[in-house]
Order: structure tokens, then sequence, then C-alpha cells
């Protein structure tokens, strides 16, 4: 940490001196209109941190809730070590707020951007945290972070009252912001024309724009695709995105499940994919949850369901059998079939109905193999016990519980039964169950 000089007037007089001369050029907002400041660059120890910061009420309030005297000493003592050392560690834990990660942006750039607001003393009224991730990196490396010693600051009039300092703070901090955030669809838009119309080379972009790997910029562009080809095909209305603004977790989810699927399924799942978010009014809120927008529950699963749509008679292949892989005419007729029906409110609903009846058909034959893995783990679980580690409570009720599951492993592995034996049989083992409880608990 820097310690600052303490002494308020000695702090003014260096700050006038470093402002001797230099032409007034950076423009701020005061309450009687726009006004130009000088800037100039200040040593570490003439920068001090506002305990008046808004950003620090909520904190400042929970580390003293139990010690009021303690905050009011605090606004007294504002350029104390003691004081600055506690508004760094609580700055500093706000300015790598992934929210607003100042200090990421620093570490990475390794230079200011803009200067730093403080008033004649060197009291910061703008951009405390932005000081505090100077500070920080500067302390973890003084020659990669060296410009970080004498930070840009822009400096106010001495005659600059508390009342509008307070204008200030809440003139930048809290206004509204008055950028428009990108849509989804315009940054895709903007990647595209970087890459394919300026020709950038994609690894600046990928940098310029904080994504975490080529692979992701990919991916932003393949959705882009995806929308295109929603508008184009489906919609019959090019270029309109603006049909689109609401769906972009929809397309993501979408490109994301088409890039796990085999080349031979991309094709028809992608037409079907779109149908879906099309028609989304007509169909369960949750249909999102579901695949081809949520992973499948196994490999075969986007296979099952289009032969169950075409069992059904929803895509005509002419086929005798169900082929292992799709051939290209059939992919071609299954997407011919989506874009070209005359029904889509019925086929995405027949779609809908195929794959919830799918999942609940292979997570039917995934309890045989879940039980299996489940007596196997047991299986090695008791070969660790002996018998002087159990007491006569859970002695009794692994008894039971072991006869149970003998029992029910009988009637499961029995030949030739009938459904009428097998549910008499079903019924005396639960009885079986309940009386061996009953008649067989231990004596307290």
């Amino acid at each position: 940490m820097f310690d600052p000089i303490e002494n308020p007037a000695k702090r003014r007089n260096r700050i006038e001196n470093a402002c001797s001369g230099i032409v007034a050029s950076h423009w701020i907002s005061l309450r009687h209109g726009p006004t130009q400041l000088p800037t100039v660059h200040l040593d570490q120890d003439l920068l001090v941190y506002r305990v008046d910061n808004g950003r620090l009420l909520a904190s400042l309030q929970e580390e003293f809730s139990q010690r009021p005297a303690e905050l009011t000493r605090l606004h007294q003592q504002e350029d104390k070590a003691e004081t600055q050392e506690l508004l760094h560690r609580l700055l500093l834990k706000k300015a790598a707020d992934e929210r607003g990660p100042i200090l990421r942006e620093l570490r990475r750039l390794k230079v200011q951007t803009e200067p730093l607001l403080v008033d004649a003393t060197g009291v910061v009224i703008n951009g405390n945290r932005r000081l505090s991730a100077m500070r920080q990196l500067l302390d973890e490396d003084p020659q990669a972070y060296t410009r970080f010693k004498r930070p840009l600051v822009a400096v106010l009039p001495a005659s600059v009252s508390r009342t509008e300092v307070e204008y200030i703070e809440t003139a930048l901090q809290l206004a509204p912001e008055t950028k428009l955030p990108y849509g989804w669809v315009d940054r895709r838009l903007k990647l595209r024309q970087q890459i394919d119309v300026l020709g950038l080379d994609p690894d600046w972009v990928k940098e310029a724009y904080r994504l975490d790997s080529r692979e992701t910029l990919e991916q932003e562009l393949s959705q882009l695709s995806l929308v295109e080809t929603y508008l184009n095909d489906l919609c019959k209305a090019p270029n309109q995105y603006s049909i689109v603004a609401a769906c972009e977790q929809l397309f993501q989810k979408l490109q994301q499940q088409l890039e796990e699927l085999s080349s031979d399924l991309r094709e028809p799942w992608q037409a079907i994919g779109l149908l879906l978010i099309q028609q989304r009014r007509h169909l369960a809120p949750t249909f999102d949850r579901q695949f081809p927008f949520e992973a499948a529950i196994n490999n075969a699963m986007p296979t099952l369901i289009l032969q169950r749509l075409v069992e059904e008679g929803q895509f005509q292949l002419g086929l005798q059998s169900q082929p292992s892989r799709l051939k290209r005419r059939h992919r071609r007729r299954i997407v011919g079939e989506v874009l070209q029906n005359q029904e889509p409110k019925r086929l995405a609903r027949a779609v809908e109905s195929a794959v919830e009846e799918t999942r609940q058909q292979l997570r039917q034959e995934r309890v045989p193999s879940r039980v299996l893995h489940h007596l196997q783990v047991s299986k090695r679980l008791l070969e660790k016990l002996t018998p002087e580690t159990l007491n006569s409570s859970e002695r009794f009720e692994m008894k039971a519980e072991a006869e149970a599951i003998q029992g029910r492993l009988r009637l499961l592995l029995a030949d030739n039964q009938s459904s009428t034996a097998t549910s008499m049989a079903q019924g005396l083992w639960r009885l079986q169950r309940r009386l061996r409880r009953i008649l067989f608990k231990p004596e307290d």
C-alpha cells in the first residue's frame, strides 16, 4: 500500500505546482455547466481514497455496524494510513468483481485509458476502484506495471464545494448509462464483418471481444448462420433480425447440441430445431429443456426419435427398413418436408411428443443397468465391513434388507412366470417384508 501525505495543505501545494502551466483540456459536467480541467501525472502519495465513495456505503455500514463511532472517526481521519488500508481492501474486492472487472482489464492492458478525477487535495472523486487495482498490480510487478507509478488525473478547482463533489459523483457513477448495449445479433454481425469483410485476424477479434477461445468465436458465428437459415428458410423474412431478438438462448442451445451430432443427423435436426423455435408458442413451456436444445440421454436418442416420426408417418422416406445412418437423399427429404409442411404447428407438436416418448422409453431401459451398477457398488462396500463393526440395530436392518433384496431378485430372475403369478409374487414379497420388520424388530 502507498501511504499518502497526511497533510492536505502539502498535497494541495504539490498538486497545484504540478498543474502549473498545464492547459485545461478534459471536459467534465459541473452543476453550472461543462468545465475543462487540467490533466497531470501525480505521484501515488498524493492520491487519497474517498470515504464517502458511493460504492462503499453498504460495505462500510456493514463493517462498522457494531461500532458506529469508528465509522465517524473514519470520516474524520480519511487520509490516515489505517483508513486508507481499509478502503484499499474494500475497493480492491470491488475492482475484482466480475460484473465490472477493472482489475482484470488493467492486468491485461497494463495501461491507464482514462484519467482519475481528484479534488485539489488529491482525494479521488471518480476512479477509486481503478486506483486500487493499479496499486495492487504495481505491488505485484513494478516492472510490468511501471506506468501505474504516476497515474493520470484530472484536477478539480479548489473552489469546488462538497455539494458539487456529490453532484459530480452522481453524474459519473449513478446516472443511467447512455450507451445502448449491442444486441446479440448485432454483435455477431459485427464479428463476421470484421473477419470476412475487413479481413481482421480472428485472433485479434477474439482478444478485442474478450472471448476465451477461437472455439467460442466460431460458435457465435455458427449461431448467426443458424439465425439466417431460420429467417430465410422458415420465416421467409431475410434480414428481419428483430424477429429473433428474444431468442438468443434458444439458438445458442440448439447450435451447441447440433455440434455434438454426427454429420448424417445434423442437417435434419437443424431443420427440426428451427421449426420448434418457430412454433414455440404452441409447445410446452419446458420444450427448450429437452433435446435438441438440451443434451440427449444417449447417442441413440436422435436416431430413435427420427425413426419414431417416420413410423408415425410424419416423414415419408419410402424406406422398407430403418437404416443405421440416414443417406443424403433421406436427410434432404426430411429437411424439405419440415420447411414445406402445410401444418407446422401439428408437426412441431408431433416432434415434441416423439421426443418425450423416446426419453421415457430410454429412461425405462436404463433402470436394469442402474440397478446392476448399484448392486455392484453395494457389494464392494459390504466387502469392507466386518461383523464386529455392526451393532444390533444395524445387523437387524441389514438382515431385513438383504432378505428383501434376495426375494425381489428371485422374483425378477425366475423363468416363465405369468403376469398373474408375477403380480401375486410381488404382493407376497411386500407382505413378507412388512411382517419381518414387525415380528423380528430387536428390543430396545
